[in-house]
């Protein structure tokens, strides 16, 4: 009977790793999509975004959204929120730097209403 409980966590590691191996970024004019398995699992609205740093960091309070690869990481501030912090991993991090840059220079050059 001690196999069955070794069993049980293989699948639940495979699981795990098959989820990690399907995410995908979408990067879109004023937000980033995080999508697993096909799914939908965050979308962060670049309005909420205080900041994006390269390099990730450990803290309870992050949420790690990576793929298995050693990549370098970016690390997405919210400007709110309980886990306020995103760790990602894309293939290509500087469309998402360049995306949340544009967003910016928009946001600072659109007109204010009175």
């Amino acid at each position: 009977m001690e196999v069955l409980p070794v069993a049980i966590m293989v699948l639940l590691l495979a699981g795990a790793l098959l989820v990690q191996a399907t995410t995908r970024y979408v990067v879109e004019a004023d937000r980033i999509v995080i999508r697993r398995s096909g799914f939908t699992w965050m979308a962060i609205r670049f309005d909420d975004v205080a900041e994006i740093q390269a390099g990730g960091s450990f803290s309870i309070f992050n949420i790690t959204m990576t793929q298995p690869a050693f990549r370098a990481k970016l690390r997405i501030r919210r400007k709110q929120g309980l886990f306020p912090t995103v760790v990602i991993n894309p293939r290509e991090p500087l469309p998402v730097l360049e995306a949340f840059a544009r967003f910016q220079a928009a946001k600072r050059s659109a007109p204010t209403a009175p």
